[in-house]
């Protein structure tokens, strides 16, 4: 029997008011707006709902402090459903009314608060798994960005693997022929992972999904740099119209032309999830937007592709390979500069035998290992930089001489850091201002 655990489950919303009956099912005019679907998804940091739409729709956005409320205002829309569900559960909404303004040429939805938002609302256009949808995402009020924890002088810092468990929330990534969907079974995988790094002394586990809800692929990114991220390492599970396809595959970057006709076609697969997770581009800050930084990319890119080979190695020990050589294919969610990172398939989800072993715990186990196994060589092979001590200073002793280090060619910043015996975070507030591209003859202080 495989175990399938409930993972984020979808809820529904239920429109819960004043919607008479007869004014849900009369005929709709065809310049109407029928809604036919509500979806909620919690996340940390904020709810989405989703309305399906069968067309376009003109709305409008207000939102009230005291007390909290969200109003949504579409213009000639009706729903032509009853609409199913909870949110009680939900950490941000009280709870929902709905009705018709007086002229019935407005559909209002109220979202009543159990604390301060930020209401960000947009139009997503039709893709190839949803039709016209409005979203409405409501954001925690943030007070400042709270910057990663950096290390006690002489203290060891721990090396910060981030864990992307793929797809999430709107987009569930490819479905298998028993409605398998890829964002359970790498959140599994992913959840399997992050205990195995948790056991280990002088590791930490940064989990970039934690529940079923989207990341955008640029939100992916920053929270592994928020976090001072030293590995990045995406789980996904392929999926093909043949159910032929099997085997799994391991990704690194490649700033050029793809390693081969599948790499391109799986990094072309894996970028549109934007599309079906529901972005609003217009506010999509670019993250991929880096000065190339290209000798210090080029580094962490050796290292990357170095680690793929370990984990591309210990899959093919515990199932079938597609391809005998880790690959190499444009992935967004890969070309972050500042560290080494992979993308892992599991295997074809949509392939009857590999979708059977994937459901299962004993399989999910196995993959976390081959993953770990790659961990474990970087933490043994790069081990994490440690803090510069601090002397302390008395009154009978002269401040602190500051250090200079002069760029050679070659070097990039987290080699500078690294041979410093500092953290790239330290490096930077140390040199205010610091640029990503290094010049040779440039002058840093390293203490």
């Amino acid at each position: 029997m495989s175990e399938m655990p409930q993972l984020g489950r979808r809820r529904f919303l239920q429109l819960v008011g004043t919607v008479p009956l007869l004014s849900v099912m009369q005929t709709t005019e065809a310049s109407t707006t029928s809604i036919y679907g509500i979806r909620l998804w919690p996340a940390p940091d904020h709810t989405r709902v989703v309305l399906d739409l069968d067309q376009q729709v003109q709305y409008k956005l207000s939102t009230q402090k005291n007390p909290g409320k969200v109003v949504l205002k579409l213009k000639s829309a009706q729903p032509i459903l009853t609409l199913d569900a909870v949110v009680s559960e939900d950490p941000r909404l009280r709870s929902v009314k709905t009705w018709f303004t007086k002229n019935e040429r407005e559909f209002v939805v109220e979202f009543l608060l159990k604390k301060g938002v930020e209401a960000r609302s947009f139009l997503l256009p039709p893709n190839e798994s949803y039709g016209h949808r409005l979203v409405l995402d409501l954001h925690n009020i943030e007070k400042g960005e709270q910057p990663a924890v950096q290390p006690a002088p002489s203290q060891k810092r721990n090396l910060v693997i981030a864990i992307d468990a793929g797809h999430g929330g709107e987009d569930p990534g490819a479905v298998g022929h028993k409605r398998t969907k890829e964002k359970d079974i790498v959140l599994n995988v992913a959840r399997r992972l992050e205990k195995l790094i948790r056991r280990e002394r002088g590791l930490q586990a940064v989990m970039i999904r934690k529940g079923d809800y989207y990341v955008s692929l640029g939100g992916r990114v920053r929270k592994a740099r928020k976090h001072n991220a030293d590995l990045f390492i995406s789980v996904h599970a392929d999926g093909f119209r043949k159910k032929s396809a099997r085997g799994a595959s391991v990704f690194v970057l490649s700033n050029k032309r793809a390693s081969s006709e599948m790499a391109r076609w799986m990094a072309k697969q894996e970028n549109r999830a934007d599309r079906i997770g529901g972005v609003d581009q217009a506010r999509e800050e670019s993250s991929f937007a880096y000065a190339l930084r290209d000798m210090e990319r080029s580094a962490n890119q050796k290292v990357g592709l170095e680690l793929a080979g370990v984990v591309l190695k210990e899959l093919g020990k515990i199932g079938d390979l597609h391809g005998k050589q880790v690959h190499k294919g444009s992935f967004a969610v890969l070309k972050a500069p500042d560290f080494p990172s992979m993308l892992v398939e599991t295997g074809f989800i949509t392939n009857p035998r590999e979708e059977r072993k994937l459901r299962t715990a004993a399989h999910q186990q196995k993959l976390a290992d081959a993953m770990m196994k790659a961990v474990r060589q970087f933490a043994i092979r790069y081990p994490a930089e440690v803090q510069p001590s601090q002397q302390k200073v008395t009154s009978t002793q002269a401040v602190s001489k500051k250090v200079y280090y002069r760029v050679k060619r070659g070097d990039t910043l987290s080699a500078i850091a690294r041979s410093r015996k500092m953290s790239l975070s330290a490096l930077r507030k140390l040199n205010p201002g610091l640029q990503n591209m290094l010049k040779i003859g440039q002058k840093l202080r390293v203490q």
